[in-house]
């Protein structure tokens, strides 16, 4: 297991959340659990309710959409961030393309987070348009 201390270097690899301070990603790592799957196993398919940021641990998730290979995800490499934001269905399947390792932040559980947390908010939607931005230029 993580120590919050561990999960907190690891949040701060994800872009969304580079401008929070390391109280703040200790508040996020506190909500977040790990989760293990097994070669073959799928996180989420297709199709399936956009609830949850995932990062991964040790392992690697390969990213499907109809049947074909979109990407593969290593270690310390975040997917569905957008999903913390975006109530639309997955757009793709993630498989565990061997033994994983992942952290798992749920969305309900960050939005009541970020309610008592103005100050995680700001800095969070900063980040949004921030990538937004990069994204347009």
């Amino acid at each position: 297991m993580y120590t919050i201390i561990e999960k907190v270097m690891i949040l701060q690899k994800v872009d969304f959340f580079s401008r929070c301070t390391t109280q703040e990603l200790s508040e996020i790592a506190s909500i977040s659990e790990e989760v293990a799957y097994q070669e073959g196993e799928i996180i989420f398919k297709e199709g399936d309710p956009n609830n949850a940021l995932f990062i991964v641990l040790s392992g690697s998730v390969k990213l499907v959409k109809d049947e074909d290979e979109v990407g593969m995800i290593g270690p310390e490499e975040a997917f569905g961030v957008w999903s913390l934001f975006d109530e639309e269905p997955r757009l793709v399947a993630a498989l565990a393309a061997e033994h994983s390792r992942l952290l798992r932040l749920d969305r309900e559980d960050f939005f009541d987070l970020l309610s008592g947390q103005f100050d995680i908010t700001r800095k969070i939607f900063q980040a949004v348009v921030g990538r937004l931005k990069g994204l347009i230029e």
